[in-house]
């Protein structure tokens, strides 16, 4: 099968670029090199931003090198704009038991894996990451 991983690189971005670069720009706001004029709170979420940032990047490439897909066939419900994810899109589907299955998609994959809207009430076959709920392919079934 021939599956779109770019969701999950672009997670690996966002943790391994993104991120540490906004606890660089925290650390720096600290001032961390001068320790009578330190802001401590502040020099605490930089270091923490760093690592957190380190296990999250660490964390998408173990899924990288170990990807994990799930076929699931679903009803299309609703998109949901607001994701909890940077640029990403929560799509929700409903699949053949009525319960609502939650996948992600960021904005810049969704046109190579599935560039026409999602219609609702139309039956899509969804392939996904098991480890982030990331859509690696869509079909749509007739």
């Amino acid at each position: 099968m021939d599956y779109n991983l770019n969701g999950i690189y672009y997670e690996i971005f966002k943790c391994g670029i993104v991120l540490p670069s906004m606890g660089l720009l925290i650390l720096v706001w600290s001032k961390f090199w001068n320790s009578k004029k330190r802001k401590k709170i502040e020099f605490l979420f930089g270091i923490a931003a760093l690592v957190l940032s380190f296990v999250m990047t660490g964390n998408y490439l173990k899924k990288l090198n170990n990807v994990e897909i799930i076929k699931c066939q679903g009803t299309f419900f609703e998109e949901y704009n607001e994701s909890k994810h940077f640029f990403e899109r929560e799509y929700t589907f409903i699949d053949n038991k009525g319960k609502k299955q939650f996948y992600y998609l960021d904005l810049f994959s969704k046109k190579k894996i599935f560039s026409p809207a999602f219609i609702e009430n139309d039956i899509y076959e969804i392939y996904y990451d098991k480890g982030t709920n990331i859509i690696v392919k869509i079909e749509k079934l007739e």
